[in-house]
């Protein structure tokens, strides 16, 4: 007999579960989980940001290479930890790691107010419109991967080729 959801429908992981102390259970560990991988994002984003503010002088380089690391940083935290292509799980890790980045980041200034560094001031603030970018990125991403995979599908494995028809 071959297992799928419907010959598993009588099992009780599958039950609707109301208000039973599993249903908790996993939401919690659904949460966490959700927390620790937009927490990795927006250190890894923000991290890179610093990183960059510090390196590159101007300000329109800055906001290309901080929209390329975030979408590095995006694939790598997606593919590494498995998360699916569902938009609203990937939508709530990108808000809160864009809330954990505008977190951080009032931190980090504050700091460097405080020691009177300007260098780490200079620059420093991500904008709502890069901020805005970190938040869709884990949504974007999981569109690119969508398409990708149907050309991959669709393909001989070799990659994309845009020059011909399938």
């Amino acid at each position: 007999m071959k297992t799928t959801t419907k010959n598993l429908s009588h099992l009780f992981l599958f039950e609707p579960l109301d208000d039973s102390p599993i249903s908790i259970l996993w939401d919690l560990v659904l949460a966490f989980y959700v927390v620790r991988l937009a927490f990795l994002y927006s250190l890894l984003t923000l991290s890179s940001h610093l990183a960059l503010s510090y390196l590159v002088p101007s300000t329109s380089a800055l906001t290309a290479t901080t929209i390329l690391a975030a979408a590095l940083w995006t694939r790598y935290v997606m593919k590494r930890w498995r998360v699916p292509r569902a938009a609203g799980f990937r939508g709530a890790v990108g808000v809160l790691a864009g809330g954990m980045v505008f977190v951080m980041e009032e931190l980090v200034w504050g700091v460097g107010y405080e020691i009177g560094s300007v260098k780490l001031m200079e620059g420093m603030t991500m904008g709502f419109g890069l901020m805005g970018w970190v938040m869709g990125m884990p949504v974007l991403m999981a569109g690119v991967e969508g398409v990708w995979e149907g050309w991959m599908e669709k393909g001989t494995g070799r990659g994309l080729e845009l020059g011909r028809s399938y």
